[in-house]
């Protein structure tokens, strides 16, 4: 485990990090404020893969992380607005993907667009 505590970002102190690092770190929390999102909308897909989920702990469990990762990355160097912008995206998808039909597959060449 000792390892891996870098990677750890909900028990990391970024102060007394090196530059280098904190660019993997943040760029670690900016990742998990997605998976958190995507816990949201996802839990009956996790729940059937036994996979785990933030959502199980409940909607102020989920938010808590998320503010979480997103104080994080912003004390890591990422910007704000970028970390604001990205929750925004996802939201987007998120409701895109709820207005497609049962079947539908997501092209790639939509996604570029």
């Amino acid at each position: 485990m000792e390892k891996y505590k870098l990677f750890m970002v909900s028990k990391i102190d970024t102060k007394n990090l090196d530059d280098e690092t904190k660019k993997v770190v943040g760029l670690q929390a900016v990742e998990m404020v997605l998976a958190c999102l995507d816990d949201q909308w996802g839990i009956a897909e996790d729940s059937l893969l036994r996979i785990p989920n933030t959502w199980e702990g409940g909607d102020e469990s989920n938010k808590f992380l998320i503010n979480q990762y997103k104080k994080i990355a912003i004390n890591c160097g990422f910007s704000k607005l970028i970390v604001e912008l990205l929750t925004l995206f996802s939201r987007v998808h998120q409701l895109k993907t709820k207005m497609m039909l049962p079947g539908d597959a997501i092209e790639l060449n939509d996604l570029e667009k």
